[in-house]
């Protein structure tokens, strides 16, 4: 399911494309409703969306973006596998994330007592 989500300054409001829990004649949810089907996950202005995108974006970048895509994906793909299957595909992401530079740097600021510098790499 995609879903795209709008932003207005006076009334913030949500439209889901190809969603299948709407209803089919196209009608755009209200805020509450946007909020209780998922498609949106906090209603503010317009103004203060600028601000959030801001500091989720500095929070973002401070953490290992590799290893949280990596369990992002274990996490929705796993579903309809066997639990073998799953265990196999976690194995395989751990292997990769541990031969990554942001690893290596995760490793080596946990003794030191430092904060880690994370790169994406």
């Amino acid at each position: 399911m995609q879903v795209e989500q709008t932003i207005r300054a006076d009334s913030i409001w949500a439209r889901a494309c190809c969603s299948p829990g709407l209803d089919r004649n196209g009608r755009t949810p209200r805020r509450q409703e946007a909020l209780e089907l998922g498609i949106a996950t906090r209603l503010m202005s317009e103004e203060k969306l600028v601000d959030q995108a801001r500091t989720a974006a500095v929070q973002l970048a401070a953490v290992p973006t590799r290893a949280l895509g990596a369990a992002k994906r274990l996490m929705h793909g796993g579903g309809n596998e066997t639990l073998e299957a799953l265990m196999e595909r976690e194995s395989q992401a751990i292997a990769d994330i541990a031969r990554t530079a942001d690893s290596g740097d995760g490793s080596a600021a946990f003794p030191q007592k430092r904060t880690a510098q994370f790169s994406g790499k």
